[in-house]
């Protein structure tokens, strides 16, 4: 497996602790459901030891304290979260935490932003 799937299976992993996976989608499949949880990478930058990536969450809900709660639950589940896994060693870092307007006035959207150092994982 590359490192990229292996950092998106991570990340998948510590985020279904805390969001239902019929909820939780990667990249911008939205799905059906007007409170979900998406994330995406991008890659920032690659060194001979490490790579830095940007890891972006978005959370919709209709409910604006749910989607407080959720936030700050996601923030501490991740920030500074360093762990072994699948010959990856990620660090995650929070880079920011806001509002953002949606089309959609019904929904409380907000945004996560993680800076990523990862290092490892080059197995093939």
């Amino acid at each position: 497996m590359k490192k990229t799937c292996k950092l998106r299976k991570i990340i998948r992993e510590y985020l279904i602790e805390v969001i239902p996976d019929d909820r939780l989608f990667y990249g911008f499949n939205n799905g059906n459901n007007l409170w979900k949880v998406n994330y995406k990478l991008t890659r920032s930058g690659f060194g001979d030891a490490a790579d830095d990536i940007t890891l972006e969450i978005n959370i919709w809900d209709t409910d604006s304290l749910h989607a407080d709660e959720l936030t700050d639950i996601i923030e501490e589940l991740l920030n500074y979260r360093n762990q072994n896994a699948y010959g990856c060693y990620p660090t995650f870092y929070l880079d920011s935490k806001r509002d953002v307007d949606d089309q959609d006035k019904r929904i409380e959207r907000r945004m996560l932003t993680y800076n990523i150092r990862n290092y490892g994982g080059n197995d093939g």
